[in-house]
């Protein structure tokens, strides 16, 4: 129970926040893709409902299986996750796709060895391994292709520069006490 309401609390202050935030912050955001590996590490399924007396969306943690990982590991894959999908990598710039994914070779081909090495430690089942590292891999590969041709940074740009020119033209319009001094 504490856990869905965690999870209320969180997808509520992440939609509220992406309500009053502006586009630069939503497209600097990481905390989607690593609330998916979680959730999926910790065994769990985050759903949506309808809530038909409030008209609210609620979010919905559901237990579907064991944990994949023990704390030990589950922090590990984490602190990985902080180093590899954070803002720095989202204003990255990889020329075109090959620099990226020779990237993620080197990444993952180390990483992927340190929790095959320390599986035991990290309370991770053999049988489960496959599915661990296929998650983590799909979804950064798939995070990180924003990088590719200065693509994230262009958009960035023309965000930035719509914005500057609202706000240009909302000061020229606006009101000066300074011109009654003339």
């Amino acid at each position: 129970m504490e856990d869905n309401q965690t999870n209320q609390f969180i997808t509520s202050k992440h939609a509220a926040a992406n309500r009053e935030a502006g586009s630069l912050q939503i497209r600097l955001e990481t905390a989607s893709i690593k609330e998916k590996i979680s959730t999926f590490l910790k065994g769990k399924v985050v759903s949506y409902n309808v809530d038909m007396e409030t008209k609210k969306i609620r979010a919905v943690t559901q237990e579907i299986g064991k944990p994949k990982v023990n704390d030990r590991g589950y922090q590990d894959i984490m602190s990985f996750l902080e180093c590899v999908v954070n803002h720095s990598t989202v204003m990255g710039n990889f020329n075109d796709e090959s620099s990226l994914y020779n990237y993620l070779h080197r990444t993952f081909k180390d990483y992927i060895k340190h929790l095959w090495i320390n599986m035991n430690h990290f309370g991770i089942n053999p049988d489960e391994f496959g599915g661990i590292r296929t998650m983590l891999m799909s979804l950064i590969e798939a995070f990180m292709t924003r990088t590719i041709g200065d693509g994230e940074r262009a958009t960035i740009r023309e965000t930035t520069i719509q914005r500057d020119s609202l706000v240009t033209d909302q000061r020229k319009t606006s009101f000066s006490p300074l011109k009654f001094f003339k």
